[in-house]
């Protein structure tokens, strides 16, 4: 597969699921060693409707979600502007 990245573990091919497993890995970070420096990593979701430099974006909130088996519905209904945090514990 070469170089393992975050990029590269979405890419490789099966479900969702698997490959989000993939990149999820261990209990510490998974296939990802920048991810075991960390507790968790943030995800945002927003549609540009003008340039990427000049739009502001609003934060309606955050919201915490785990590193576990009910990760993949939440990714599904992610919103928009919406900051979600996931922790591994």
């Amino acid at each position: 597969m070469g170089e393992v990245t975050a990029r590269n573990l979405l890419l490789a091919g099966g479900s969702p699921t698997s490959r989000w497993a993939r990149l999820k890995g261990g209990e510490k970070g998974g296939d990802i060693p920048a991810l075991s420096a960390v507790d968790y990593v943030g995800l945002l979701l927003h549609w540009y409707s003008g340039s990427v430099d000049g739009e502001r974006i609003q934060i309606n909130r955050r919201t915490k979600i785990l590193l576990d088996e009910g990760l993949a519905d939440a990714l599904y209904h992610v919103e928009e502007d919406i900051v979600y945090e996931i922790h591994r514990k």
